[in-house]
């Protein structure tokens, strides 16, 4: 799909994103672009926040992360810093949290 098509479907469904599949993600494949959905991980608002800081710092752990990134191209795109984007519903507490803390750098201990 392209150009007007594309949009057309973006406006009559807000939750569908323009993404880009790399080259070559699937062999002999060129660069395509397509319409794309965010996943959610989604919990109970009555779980327990420090449950759930600690489910998201798990998803983001060194070795999620070098499983993502040898997955292929589409993996590599899996960032923390685009798992907010267009999140059509409010965070859980302990998401939160997590996210925050991940957006402040951290301060050296003092010596």
């Amino acid at each position: 799909m392209e150009g007007e098509k594309i949009a057309d479907l973006r406006r009559e469904y807000d939750f569908l994103s323009v993404d880009i599949i790399p080259a070559d993600s699937y062999q002999g494949v060129a660069t395509t672009t397509t319409l794309g959905l965010g996943v959610l991980w989604l919990v109970v608002a009555s779980q327990d926040e420090t449950l759930v800081y600690d489910l998201t710092k798990s998803l983001w752990n060194q070795g999620n992360r070098k499983l993502l990134d040898e997955s292929g191209a589409l993996g590599r795109q899996v960032k923390p810093g685009s798992a907010l984007q267009a999140v059509p519903i409010p965070l859980h507490p302990g998401a939160q949290r997590y996210y925050s803390e991940m957006e402040q750098p951290s301060t050296p201990a003092p010596q």
